[in-house]
């Protein structure tokens, strides 16, 4: 099962990453970790778009996808 993260910002190239689960039983969760980020724009706010493609038979697709507004900073 396919799993797509996108960061979208202004002023900077759009990050792109993908990751695979290889099964899932329904209603179950699972996490998915993306790492090697180029450094973000601290200067304005960021979209961070979360797709996950359909398991075989699934009926309700609803929640396959979901945006996520941030604003990223130094600590």
């Amino acid at each position: 099962i396919k799993v797509t993260l996108r960061i979208v910002q202004a002023g900077v190239p759009d990050v792109k990453k993908t990751a695979t689960i290889g099964f899932i039983n329904p209603s179950e969760q699972k996490t998915v970790s993306f790492t090697n980020f180029p450094a973000p724009s601290f200067q304005s706010p960021a979209q961070i778009k979360v797709e996950v493609q359909p398991v075989e038979n699934e009926s309700n697709t609803s929640n396959n996808s979901a945006d996520y507004p941030v604003l990223f900073s130094i600590q």
